[in-house]
């Protein structure tokens, strides 16, 4: 007898098998955990290798308006850093229901989503102004047009690096360890719902 043909039968004879909260809470910790963890470990890697890039800052202290907004920018990330391992720290598979775990993982990933969008836009203007500040650099070299076109060059070069690098921590350990705990929960949601 395959599962089809025994849930048939507990239909017809109105058997519904019991599942315990605590049970159920348990499913989600097994799968949700280890992916939880992952996600707060890596929070935790960025916030001190962000916390540890602040002599960096130092380097651009020849074009001011790059200098300050590198500093800016640093704050800026370093609060938002702060900000998502905070709100990752209470989410507690163990205590949460199922429900506030999957708005509080839902509203994680929409943060994931806008931090996209603000870093593509941080990009863009990181570019324009580090293009702008090598290109008037570039307009008191003995050869400006090619001084220009190779510094211009390696700046697109190193940003596209970065962006590849970027995609795939975003891809791989974000996306990835958000779609796992999504997952358990969806897994719960429908046996609850065949159940219930």
């Amino acid at each position: 007898m395959d599962l089809d043909n025994i849930k048939k039968s507990w239909q017809e004879r109105e058997i519904k098998p019991t599942i315990s909260e605590e049970k159920i809470q348990r499913m989600l910790d097994n799968r949700g955990k280890n992916a939880l963890e992952n996600l707060m470990t890596f929070e935790k890697w960025i916030l001190i290798i962000a916390a540890l890039c602040v002599p960096i800052i130092a380097i651009f202290e020849k074009p001011y308006y790059l200098m300050i907004f590198c500093l800016i920018s640093f704050i800026c990330g370093l609060t938002w850093q702060i900000y998502k391992y905070r709100f990752l720290k209470k989410i507690n598979l163990s205590e949460m229901s199922i429900l506030e775990t999957s708005i509080a993982i839902t509203k994680y990933k929409r943060y994931i989503l806008r931090e996209i969008i603000v870093g593509i836009i941080w990009c863009i203007a990181f570019t324009g102004i580090v293009v702008y500040e090598r290109y008037t650099t570039a307009s008191n070299e003995n050869n400006p047009i090619m001084y220009s076109l190779i510094t211009i060059g390696a700046t697109f070069i190193i940003i596209l690096t970065c962006a590849y690098i970027v995609y795939v921590i975003y891809r791989y350990i974000y996306m990835q360890n958000i779609s796992q705990i999504e997952k358990s929960i969806a897994e719960i949601k429908d046996f609850e719902q065949d159940n219930g």
